[in-house]
């Protein structure tokens, strides 16, 4: 059957290891891609897949001629699996790098414009695994671009196979429909079949620039952050202009997706990411446009999503998303504002770094574009958009330790804010993510770290007053460190003042009203960060929360449907759920949930082993309850170790045992003992005169709730 395409043998190859055939699986889905392209496009299709192909071999075997007319083909389709990105193997060297290389050089070039005006590359992946991040790597250097795949993935925990027909979607963690995700394939293959035969679609090829870049310095490098920036007070500006109705809030509303590292190395990651993050901080300042938060962004992080999907599920009406590139000396940087209700590419723009103060000319570039625009912006948003200055050299270091702390990696974190200290020692951030760092990571049992940790907040603030994160800083060193709780309220509604539109710093406030009982202002805080970022787990967590310590295990059930629909049956959903079957006085449920998880991929942690300690008890399994005790004992991480052993005292009415390891939970400053005035699992206790000692040593007589 010849190819629609004139000069072309086939109109589809199939590029696949023979290992993800041995169950049928390619075979099959070859079959119904075949049956759903008859039923979409009117003439025949034709399509190469060999059944028997000839795998591993090496460079000194002769590779058969017959394959080079089967490779002319118009689009490559490459199953990707845990085995395909195998540069030794036939599949990658002889076919998908093979076409990688003749499509460049074709008539129509490796992408094409679809007639709706949006990209396609000819190479369509279907991805079968969750890939390893080498093999990520291996593609998308050879590729030249993101992976931007039809998933056929088949998840649960610890599961990672190809989707089946049979497969329900309603327990797949992807939630992805075998019949839907071909159809899927079958129209994007109609669709650039209809561009290349339609003379009035030019191909991208055609209109590519031959032009070399020059070659920048890698010092100038860690600068075009700041640019980009000031590319988001464009996009800000941008769309404003397009004559949207005022009182249209999803059209103020953007979701910056993380940069897309291409360095062949891929160790720019950091960079990508901190790209991302600043141009989040800068936009969050803005009081009257919505940005979704880091974690809902981050979470199509390598992954290859329809921009309107992202736009319906974060409520955004623009996306921005970009690459980083670096070669040798030379770095390049691409963005493009897509809106996401058409995928219109709104405004896009490659940055090739020269020799050029990048710094200096930020604030010229967002002064002209207000002025063209004829944007007012409040001077205080005018000052965020263009943050402040310091050496390349810092920022890198600054960015390093970012990477690390967002991973919340904080002792890692503490050299490279160091370096950036050193580096520049009037910049301001490093100072308040090395105090919050310290404070996490360093025994908060000895007076001078967190003093230190107070002296590095404070120095962020007198350095820049207008900076949110300093003032974020203070509040949590304020609560964890210094526990004077009114000083820590203080500077989280100061951090909020500078950054309305934070998400993050609106979780952090609310996890602080949760423990002092402010639950009515902590529910309005999480759900106001939760329209801001829709995936991000402490806002299900802090509305659980309000709900355990309020009694109120109707609310506490909701919570927890909509973290599982949002998110999925996380570590976190996991242990909030055994939680509630002890609020419904359920223990043999928390017990058999609990086990179920641990025979899975999910690791019990303190809370876990105290909770089933407590209820082996309560069902009259002593030697089981003590067992768990015994383990709980051998922990050594003291971060919450003797506040469960309290808890577990408390429930079996062990009143000194009960106050004896709190004393040590309180004596080793263990994360969880922010929860001990407002945990119902201690009401027996807090008549006690020994419990109103240790609640007075913490602080909590001293703090007056505002909202409650």
């Amino acid at each position: 059957m010849p190819s629609l395409v004139q000069g072309y043998s086939y109109d589809i190859f199939i590029s696949y290891r023979q290992n993800d055939n041995l169950d049928g699986w390619v075979t099959e889905f070859v079959a119904n891609l075949e049956r759903e392209l008859r039923a979409i496009i009117k003439d025949p299709v034709s399509v190469y897949f060999d059944q028997n192909p000839h795998d591993g071999l090496l460079e000194t075997h002769s590779v058969d001629k017959s394959l080079e007319g089967k490779l002319n083909c118009v689009i490559f389709i490459p199953i990707l699996s845990q085995t395909y990105c195998d540069i030794k193997s036939y599949a990658w060297l002889n076919e998908f790098c093979a076409f990688n290389s003749q499509v460049s050089s074709d008539n129509i070039g490796r992408e094409v414009k679809l007639s709706n005006g949006n990209v396609s590359s000819r190479i369509l992946p279907v991805r079968i695994h969750e890939l390893e991040v080498e093999d990520r790597h291996a593609f998308e250097t050879e590729s030249g671009g993101p992976i931007r795949a039809v998933d056929f993935i088949y998840r649960e925990a610890g599961v990672n196979r190809p989707l089946k027909m049979s497969d329900n979607r309603s327990y797949n963690l992807n939630k992805t429909d075998y019949r839907n995700q071909v159809n899927k394939l079958a129209h994007a293959v109609k669709d650039i079949l209809a561009a290349i035969r339609n003379p009035a679609s030019p191909s991208i090829a055609a209109a590519k620039s031959t032009a070399v870049a020059p070659k920048p310095s890698y010092a100038r490098l860690i600068a075009i952050v700041a640019v980009v920036v000031v590319i988001l007070g464009v996009v800000y500006l941008v769309y404003r202009s397009f004559g949207v109705s005022s009182d249209s809030s999803i059209e103020k509303s953007i979701a910056v997706l993380p940069f897309t590292d291409l360095t062949p190395d891929h160790k720019m990651e950091y960079f990508g990411d901190g790209i991302s993050d600043e141009i989040i901080n800068a936009l969050t300042t803005i009081k009257d446009l919505k940005v979704a938060g880091r974690t809902s962004s981050f979470q199509f992080k390598n992954e290859k999503v329809d921009l309107r999907t992202i736009g319906q599920k974060l409520g955004v009406s623009y996306v921005l998303e970009g690459s980083v590139q670096k070669f040798e000396d030379q770095l390049r940087i691409t963005v493009q504002l897509i809106r996401t209700n058409d995928n219109f590419h709104v405004w896009s723009h490659r940055f090739d770094l020269r020799e050029v103060n990048i710094f200096k000319i930020q604030d010229a570039i967002a002064t002209s574009v207000v002025e063209k625009l004829k944007v007012t912006l409040s001077d205080f948003e005018k000052g965020q958009l263009s943050r402040k200055e310091t050496t390349e050299a810092a920022y890198a270091e600054y960015l390093k330790g970012m990477h690390r702390y967002k991973a919340n990696q904080y002792r890692d974190a503490i050299p490279f804010f160091l370096r950036a200290i050193d580096l520049d020692a009037a910049y301001a951030p490093p100072y308040a993510f090395l105090g919050i760092s310290v404070v996490r990571s360093i025994d908060r049992t000895h007076a001078d770290s967190v003093a230190m940790a107070v002296n590095l907040a404070k120095r962020a603030i007198e350095l820049d007053p207008d900076l949110p994160e300093g003032y974020s800083a203070m509040g949590i060193i304020g609560w964890m460190g210094v526990r004077d709780f009114a000083m820590a309220q203080e500077y989280f509604e100061k951090s909020i003042e500078l950054n309305p539109s934070s998400s993050l710093t609106k979780n952090r406030y609310g996890y602080f009203l949760t423990w002092m009982g402010d639950f009515q202002y902590s529910t309005r805080m999480a759900r106001e960060a939760l329209n801001l970022d829709p995936v991000d787990v402490n806002s299900y967590y802090l509305l659980f929360l309000a709900a355990h310590f309020s009694n109120n295990a109707d609310s506490a059930r909701k919570v927890l449907d909509a973290h599982q629909r949002a998110v999925g049956t996380d570590g976190l959903w996991i242990r909030n759920t055994s939680t509630l079957y002890c609020m419904l006085n359920k223990p043999e449920a928390a017990i058999h949930f609990l086990d179920s998880a641990s025979r899975s991929d999910y690791k019990l942690d303190e809370g876990d082993m105290g909770t089933l300690s407590s209820c082996y008890w309560r069902v009259g399994q002593k030697e089981r309850s003590d067992s768990m005790l015994a383990l709980l004992r051998k922990v050594r991480r003291k971060d919450q170790k003797y506040y469960q052993i309290a808890r577990i005292f408390a429930i079996q009415g062990k009143m000194d045992s009960c106050l004896n390891n709190l004393e040590l939970s309180v004596r080793n400053f263990e994360t969880a003992v922010v929860s001990l005035k407002v945990d119902p699992d201690f009401n027996s206790v807090r008549q006690h005169p020994h419990y109103r000692e240790l609640y007075r040593s913490i602080g909590f007589d001293s703090y007056k709730p505002r909202y409650n």
